[in-house]
């Protein structure tokens, strides 16, 4: 039996519902709807732009308007940008903003905010966004912001679409890292033009938002109306079993990321969540490596480790079997337009990996099982440090199997979990303090991360590059590939994934499932990809309303999607199958 077996048995035998939901759009409701969204951690502060992750992003996208947004199917929509238009030569790009549109102050949105925002992160001290400093100029022509590149980029759009615009009257003159951006006693300084407001934040404990009733969103075809949601507060509990207990008392409603298969059973038996499953999530899990760390600057030792790693099995070990491996920087399961065989990472085959060590006299001369460094380090054993977030049970998870995989070539791995606070700093600022690490990055609709992650112009403190990788051959494949046409991008994709196989910043594992538990009285968020609360796609959270407080909907349209319904034979089916899972992988 194998693990898609033993998932498709759990389904067959769940004693639940099983039902297609409509996605509609409802009249905004009572000012008592309030839905409350659990994190496993606090957000590093509230500044737009700089005090980034995705984390952050789910806050930032509903105070701050981008540009563009994504639909269901992760197509770019109009947002902030009404229309926009890209050249042949992609040279330039022409956002034309949405007339109309109001700060929470209630100032008129401009495209003067628009240029200002992107110059505003050009001055920035510290290089976050590239991107922006490939922009040559910036003009207005009425309602259209024209920008001009220094070099070609087909993805810029994508890229500048996604970066979240702030007020030039509030910002003009203050520093764009200036600590007070993120003061929560000053509701002025977090004045943005998205659906909610900023309303409160007590750090270590929560942020509350309120909607903003001049949004604009009852005037753009792609939304249609105001939020459903009153009051929008982000609760921090660190502990992933108190998120489940919290959101069956009631005082929370679902939680930030999908939920780890170990509590699946948890959410199964409980008669008030729902489980959300089926769905495929924007995350993939990944082994990164510092590449100027002593040992792991040899591409010939991380071929090697390539080699020992099974990805199926690490599928279970950090998921229990809720997730698909990946091989490729760009992988099919989530770029089958993009993805090129040639790219695909090496597979498993532990002969093999040990044959390359041995070739490189990396060999165990001690005979305690693990190998040493070759030459006049020869009584140095071949150890490394892999760190993981406390909070991401898949991250630590996939370390341990990760560990017990390179056992078996001579290598000796110490899982560390770490407080957020303490990992972040040691993998993004320089010089890197880690040797290895497990976690999962984000997938964006085009695959601008493969640049983010491997380009050397990503390289400094808080920025992407966080794996060190400045090779000029990747490099150049990168900048073709940015100067791509659609008759030249394939092959130019093609080269950007073979390099990366070449050169190995680091291994790509799997692609997470989006298992979302949430209270049963929610409905009309999104099924598809990325699930119901993908940053990418905020109409998922504007569309979505509690089902005891609504008075009728209009069907726009519909989604084949599996909810689980928690009962007692559930829980007992799906126990015996994760069990299942959980022996195999000790196997």
């Amino acid at each position: 039996m194998n693990r898609r077996a033993a998932l498709l048995l759990m389904t067959l035998f769940l004693y639940s519902s099983l039902f297609s939901v409509p996605f509609t759009m409802v009249d905004a409701q009572a000012p008592s709807c309030e839905f409350v969204m659990a994190l496993p951690d606090d957000l590093m502060g509230l500044n737009p732009n700089f005090e980034f992750n995705f984390l952050q992003y789910t806050y930032y996208t509903l105070v701050y308007d981008t540009l563009i947004s994504y639909d269901d199917d992760l197509e770019p929509i109009p947002w902030l940008a009404e229309s926009w238009a890209v050249s042949e030569d992609s040279l330039q790009i022409n956002f034309t903003i949405r007339e109309g549109a109001k700060w929470h102050d209630g100032f008129d949105v401009t495209p003067a905010d628009v240029k200002f925002t992107f110059e505003y992160l050009q001055n920035s001290p510290e290089l976050r966004w590239a991107n922006v400093h490939h922009i040559s100029d910036i003009a207005i022509d009425g309602q259209t912001v024209v920008i001009n590149l220094i070099q070609p980029d087909f993805m810029a759009f994508m890229l500048l679409g996604m970066l979240l615009i702030v007020p030039e009257h509030i910002r003009s003159g203050i520093a764009p890292d200036d600590l007070r951006w993120s003061d929560p006693s000053n509701l002025t300084l977090h004045t943005g033009s998205g659906p909610f407001k900023f309303k409160k934040r007590v750090p270590g404990e929560y942020v509350e938002l309120e909607r903003f009733d001049e949004w604009w969103g009852p005037r753009n075809p792609s939304v249609g109306q105001l939020p459903n949601i009153d009051t929008f507060r982000l609760d921090v509990i660190t502990d992933p079993s108190i998120r489940i207990l919290s959101m069956r008392n009631g005082d929370v409603d679902t939680e930030r990321y999908a939920l780890s298969g170990s509590l699946a059973i948890a959410v199964l038996d409980a008669p008030e969540l729902d489980l959300i499953t089926g769905v495929a999530s924007i995350w993939n899990y990944e082994l990164g490596f510092n590449v100027d760390a002593h040992g792991l600057d040899d591409v010939v030792l991380r071929r090697a480790i390539a080699h020992a790693l099974n990805r199926d099995q690490l599928v279970d070990f950090g998921t229990l079997g809720f997730g698909t491996p990946t091989n490729s920087v760009i992988p099919y399961e989530f770029y089958s337009s993009y993805y090129h065989p040639d790219g695909a990472f090496y597979e498993y085959d532990v002969e093999k990996a040990n044959e390359i060590l041995d070739g490189a006299n990396y060999t165990d001369k001690d005979g305690d099982g693990i190998r040493e460094y070759p030459g006049l380090e020869n009584d140095t054993n071949l150890a490394f440090e892999l760190r993981a977030i406390s909070w991401d049970e898949q991250g630590v998870q996939t370390g341990n199997g990760i560990k017990m995989q390179l056992k078996e070539i001579g290598i000796q791995i110490e899982v560390v979990p770490m407080d957020p606070q303490v990992f972040w700093p040691g993998i993004l600022t320089i010089p890197r303090e880690y040797e290895m690490k497990c976690e999962s990055w984000v997938f964006f609709p085009m695959p601008v991360q493969a640049r983010m992650r491997m380009h050397s112009e990503n390289i400094g403190d808080w920025n992407s590059n966080h794996n060190g990788i400045s090779n000029a051959t990747l490099d150049a494949a990168l900048d073709d590939l940015a100067a791509a046409t659609p008759s030249t991008v394939y092959e130019r994709i093609r080269l950007v994934q073979l390099y990366a196989k070449e050169n190995i910043p680091y291994i790509p594992l799997y692609q997470q499932d989006d298992i979302h538990p949430i209270r049963k009285e929610w409905t009309n968020y999104s099924r598809a990809v990325g699930g119901p609360f993908c940053p990418l796609n905020v109409r998922s959270i504007i569309f979505m309303y509690d089902s005891s407080l609504s008075n009728g909907t209009t069907q726009v349209q519909g989604f084949d999607i599996l909810i689980i319904g928690g009962t007692s034979v559930g829980a007992l089916m799906a126990g015996v199958t994760l069990t299942y899972l959980y022996m195999k992988k000790r196997k």
